[in-house]
């Protein structure tokens, strides 16, 4: 892998600074062990968005490592996620890390009969809670396509901004059906259900650069809205946020809420 070298730092900075239970090279080689199989790169289906630029990604990415620092969890830096991005701007690789700093996925991407698809590695450990069962399946089960594990599509409006994201599983099956409604600075997002029906399931509000400075989630019963802030505190030289702080209004029961608040920072290569 061509970020061989960055991965190692970054677990070297994990055991170093933020107290990661595996050591760098445990980590590195249970992420080589779950790293599934490379996926093609090549599609004849040219992408209106990259992956980066969907993200808000500024310059021409290569990687961005991303810590968080919570007081909650006793104030300390724990490693969040690594993304790799190819030259224009689509992702190739994602490692995710648990709340131990330990990998506990890997996924991949890249294209087959031209569609976006992912595949997907898992990491499990003794402290993890038991998998839920499978639900039961009605009827024969649809047929699945094992060469990868999740597949996108995209449809896009107005200015070529993003409308519509769909996930589905290899067999087909919808997973997650989102669509995007724009009015000014705000972007709603509609989660299509079970039933068809649109249900919002947020509202993210930006700056005039484009910056994400609030979410809001409804309320849901008789649990109160939810929402985050963000201010950010530092950006690097192509305007991409390296640090900033994130305040969480959580909705409890009867209209109640719970402040809480942490730090986020990213460290960003480019080609």
């Amino acid at each position: 892998m061509k970020y061989i070298s960055l991965l190692g730092l970054v677990l070297f900075s994990c055991a170093a600074a933020f107290g990661q239970t595996l050591s760098p090279d445990e980590a590195k080689k249970k992420i080589a062990e779950a790293t599934p199989t490379a996926l093609p790169q090549t599609t004849r289906t040219k992408a209106i968005q990259s992956d980066a630029i969907m993200l808000r990604l500024k310059g021409k990415v290569k990687s961005v490592t991303r810590w968080i620092n919570d007081a909650e969890t006793g104030g300390s830096w724990q490693f969040r996620n690594l993304d790799e991005y190819e030259e224009n701007g689509q992702l190739i690789r994602s490692i995710s890390f648990d709340h131990f700093g330990n990998p506990f996925m890997v996924r991949v991407y890249g294209y087959i009969d031209d569609k976006r698809v992912s595949s997907a590695g898992y990491i499990t450990y003794p402290y993890d809670p038991p998998a839920p069962p499978a639900p039961r399946e009605k009827g024969a089960p649809d047929p699945r396509d094992y060469r990868y594990t999740n597949s996108y599509a995209y449809k896009y409006g107005h200015k070529d901004r993003l409308i519509e994201q769909v996930v589905r599983a290899n067999n087909g099956k919808v997973i997650v059906q989102t669509k995007f409604v724009y009015e000014g600075d705000q972007v709603k997002r509609l989660r299509v259900d079970y039933a068809g029906k649109d249900v919002i399931d947020g509202i993210d509000m930006y700056d005039p650069n484009g910056e994400l400075i609030r979410t809001i989630l409804p309320a849901m019963g008789r649990y109160a809205e939810s929402s985050h802030e963000y201010k950010y505190d530092t950006f690097d030289a192509n305007g991409n946020w390296v640090e900033r702080t994130v305040t969480r209004q959580t909705g409890l029961l009867d209209g109640k809420q719970k402040t809480s608040s942490w730090t986020e920072k990213r460290e960003i290569t480019y080609y």
